[in-house]
C-alpha cells in the first residue's frame, strides 16, 4: 500500500491510490486462489486401476508345442460373462492382456 502525505497530493488522488491499491491486491489473492484450485485439481487422487496379464504355453506328452490350439479363458467373478478367447503360435504359447483382477479358468482345445 502506498501512503502519501496529504499535503503532496489532493485528497481525491489520495483516495484513488488507496482505492487502485486495493483492487490489485484483491486481483492478486483471486489469482492466486485459483492457481491453488488448479494444483489441487490437478492432484486429486484417482482410484488405482489393476490389470493384468495371462500368458501360459500349450505342450503335448512328448513336451512338443501344440499349434494354433484355441485357447479360452472365463473371469470366474462374473459367473461366466467374461470369456476371451486366442490362439497359440508356433511356441505353443497364449498371451491374454488387460484383463481385470480376479480368478481365472484357462480351457484349451
Amino acid at each position: 500500500m502506498i501512503f502519501f502525505h496529504q499535503s503532496n497530493l489532493p485528497q481525491h488522488n489520495v483516495a484513488h491510490i488507496l482505492l487502485f491499491d486495493r483492487n490489485r491486491l484483491r486481483l492478486r489473492a483471486l489469482i492466486c486462489c485459483c492457481a491453488l484450485a488448479l494444483v489441487f485439481a490437478a492432484c486429486a487422487p484417482t482410484a488405482p486401476v489393476i490389470k493384468g496379464g495371462l500368458s501360459g504355453r500349450l505342450l503335448n506328452v512328448c513336451q512338443l508345442p501344440v499349434r494354433n490350439a484355441s485357447i479360452t479363458i472365463t473371469n470366474l467373478g462374473t459367473q461366466g460373462q467374461a470369456v476371451l478367447n486366442t490362439q497359440t503360435n508356433n511356441n505353443g504359447e497364449y498371451f491374454f492382456n488387460d484383463l481385470d483382477s480376479g480368478n481365472y479358468r484357462v480351457y484349451y482345445y
